[in-house]
């Protein structure tokens, strides 16, 4: 006995036994879901079996007649002649049997093309030309103008670098200038305490409209041993002050006749004051107020640059607890202890720059 025939798909050809397929009920033919057109989901959501035994391939579809077509409106029996297509909304058409004229040959038709072409690339060129020519003139005006633009910036660039030059020329004469001022200043100080090098000046001796400041000078230096002759003097008087309101009296200034003497004037205050620290110099030793005994001081004389370094050196000193300010010939110096070195108080910078 025979094997059963294995179904085929009529589109593909292949096996159709693993896979699902529909049979057209009018050719009885089988096919695939694939060759029938046919989804998957479609096969098992919306297909019935009543649909599936109805459905219908589509070479029977083709071969089905069309539909019917008796409501269409058809032409009456009139004239075509006297007939108008506008009537009824129908619209005809007459099978016309014209025949292109054979008059114009291809190679008239390549000549008129060309010619056409030629002139419509001669124009869109001469507009090209003149497109390019105004451009040349953009061009060249712009360039023109860059130029200019450059030689004016090298010029000012030349210019700008001369001034440079003059400007640095000028720093350098000016910091010259700063040195040199700052050494001449420095010179005239110097010369200006030199000169003042055979004064001292005697503070906090009591005013009167009689007195002799030469004798108050030369009972001073009997009080600290040394004695002082009229011609040890050149010169004798007070000063203004400074500060008017200040209610201390006048200054009394001695010029003697060397620093020599001044010298050695100045260090027997000095030594009499050490030597006598309960009756140290006051007017009691001139004989005004002995009730009320005041100190007197005996200075240099500094000029008045020298009289505020030393003012801010005793202020400093006081703010940073150094024990020792003094002036010796004119030079202002500060000390911190005994056991320190002395340091020169030349400005005020060196005052900025002490450490506690």
């Amino acid at each position: 006995m025979a094997p059963p025939a294995k179904k085929k798909c009529s589109g593909c050809k292949e096996n159709i036994e693993d896979r699902r397929f529909l049979q057209c009920s009018k050719c009885n033919r089988l096919y695939d879901l694939l060759c029938a057109n046919v989804p998957e989901t479609r096969f098992y959501s919306t297909m019935t079996e009543d649909h599936k035994k109805k459905w219908i391939c589509q070479l029977c579809k083709s071969q089905q007649p069309k539909g019917d077509n008796t409501d269409s409106p058809a032409r009456t029996g009139r004239d075509d002649d006297n007939f108008s297509e506008s009537e009824n909304n129908v619209t005809f058409r007459k099978n016309s049997n014209v025949k292109i004229c054979p008059c114009i040959s291809a190679d008239e038709i390549r000549k008129i093309f060309r010619a056409e072409f030629q002139s419509s690339m001669r124009q869109i060129t001469e507009g090209n030309i003149t497109q390019l020519q105004e451009m040349k003139k953009v061009i060249a005006e712009f360039k023109a103008s860059i130029t200019f633009f450059n030689e004016q910036f090298e010029e000012m660039k030349n210019e700008a670098s001369i001034q440079k030059t003059i400007v640095e020329n000028l720093q350098k004469e000016n910091e010259q200038l700063k040195t040199n001022n700052l050494e001449i200043t420095a010179k005239l100080r110097t010369l200006d305490q030199q000169m003042r090098a055979a004064n001292v000046e005697i503070h906090c001796v009591p005013e009167f409209k009689t007195e002799s400041l030469i004798s108050t000078v030369k009972q001073l230096g009997n009080v600290i041993n040394h004695p002082v002759q009229d011609t040890d003097l050149q010169y004798c008087s007070r000063i203004a002050k400074l500060n008017p309101a200040n209610p201390r009296p006048r200054a009394i200034l001695v010029k003697f006749s060397s620093p020599r003497f001044k010298e050695s004037f100045h260090k027997a205050a000095i030594q009499y004051n050490k030597n006598n620290p309960s009756n140290r110099l006051n007017t009691g030793h001139l004989g005004i107020a002995e009730e009320k005994k005041s100190a007197i001081f005996i200075a240099e004389h500094l000029t008045p640059e020298n009289k505020q370094l030393h003012a801010a050196a005793r202020a400093k000193a006081k703010e940073l607890n150094y024990r020792f300010v003094w002036v010796r010939n004119g030079r202002i110096y500060i000390r911190k202890n005994e056991e320190s070195s002395h340091i020169p108080v030349l400005n005020k910078s060196v005052l900025d720059n002490l450490a506690v």
